[in-house]
């Protein structure tokens, strides 16, 4: 599917999404390299799991499920990826699924706050199975204008530390430049120090995103 806005990377379905995310980090990082490990640990950190399922979500397989995927999903929004599951969500719902994703309150909060038994009720919402009451609606509304604040910052704070755009943070290794002279690799030293500032600076553009 093509971009749709300037700042978007890409618009699908999760797997096309992951599959894009994929594509992306494979032409700017040998498999298995370090610079590989290092653009998918933060997906890992972010999500709580290990850089063996990342591999397994980039190739389509074993997708997560609950919670994991409400942090993905928040995850890939995060870095611009329109994730069309997400979006197609009420922007109440998918803000509130959001306080959940970025640690601003945790399931079990989520769970007494909405008065469901048990946390399957609050993915069914999110995988689309059913609807919460307007009690419900409500109460998530309330949660999160009262956490807007938090959350924003939260986000822009991210944005900043987990330093997206991998094709241009990626480290460059000694097997990749064989033939390179000490002033060539001054020269790339210097570039990627022009990109990281760069970065830092953009990433402060893009809370146009945020909790409307």
């Amino acid at each position: 599917m093509q971009n749709e806005g300037k700042n978007d990377v890409f618009r699908g379905h999760l797997e096309e999404c992951l599959e894009h995310l994929g594509k992306s980090l494979a032409k700017h990082a040998s498999k298995g390299s370090r610079a590989m490990t290092k653009v998918k640990k933060p997906i890992a950190d972010f999500c709580g799991i290990g850089i063996p399922t990342v591999n397994r979500w980039l190739r389509g397989t074993g997708l997560p499920h609950g919670e994991t995927l409400i942090k993905l999903m928040c995850y890939l929004d995060l870095a611009g990826y329109k994730v069309i599951e997400w979006l197609k969500m009420p922007h109440g719902q998918r803000g509130f699924m959001e306080l959940v994703g970025f640690k601003l309150i945790t399931m079990t909060q989520a769970v007494e706050l909405l008065g469901y038994g048990q946390a399957s009720r609050i993915y069914e919402v999110l995988g689309g199975v059913g609807s919460p009451n307007e009690e419900k609606k409500k109460k998530m509304w309330d949660e999160l204008k009262k956490r807007k604040e938090g959350l924003e910052q939260k986000k822009t704070e991210l944005r900043t530390r987990l330093a997206f755009e991998p094709t241009e943070t990626i480290p460059v290794e000694r097997s990749s430049v064989p033939n390179a002279n000490r002033n060539n690799v001054v020269d790339i030293a210097k570039e990627l120090i022009r990109l990281s500032a760069r970065i830092t600076t953009l990433s402060a553009q893009l809370i146009e995103e945020g909790v409307k």
